[in-house]
């Protein structure tokens, strides 16, 4: 089986929708390239900044949509579909497609932080924006 989606997936407290899944590499894999992806809810559909790569032995493929949840972004808490496709990047060269469908649950990642110390969330978005900014 190809890869799929996570479920759930999570929004940060800045609306942000992590999207990822397992890159179920196999021996022969060297790279997994998605390039199409989107997630769509109630008509509505985002998709992150494509194309997202994972290179083995990377157990896990992700990407993110900024301001994806409302009222900035379409989507919301709940059922949620998607759809993916790209390729694997064999040790031969060959490019093999791969495409698969899911149906992920979209969760608020912030709730708890939220209820627990909601003076921290400023300081939670602030460390979690500073490794984006150091990988850019």
């Amino acid at each position: 089986m190809g890869p799929k989606f996570m479920s759930p997936l999570s929004f940060e407290c800045d609306g942000t929708l992590e999207v990822c899944g397992p890159t179920n590499f196999g021996p022969d894999d060297v790279m997994l390239r998605i390039e199409h992806l989107t997630i769509e809810q109630n008509g509505d559909s985002m998709s992150p900044n494509l194309p997202l790569i994972a290179v083995a032995p990377d157990p896990e493929w992700e990407g993110e949509i900024p301001n994806a949840r409302k009222p900035q972004g379409k989507l919301d808490v709940g059922q949620a579909r998607g759809a993916a496709s790209g390729y694997l990047l064999k040790r031969s060269g060959r490019m093999v497609p791969v495409a698969w469908p899911g149906a992920p649950r979209l969760v608020d990642g912030c709730a708890i932080l939220t209820d627990i110390a909601p003076d921290t969330v400023e300081i939670w978005t602030a460390y979690n924006r500073s490794g984006r900014d150091y990988a850019a």
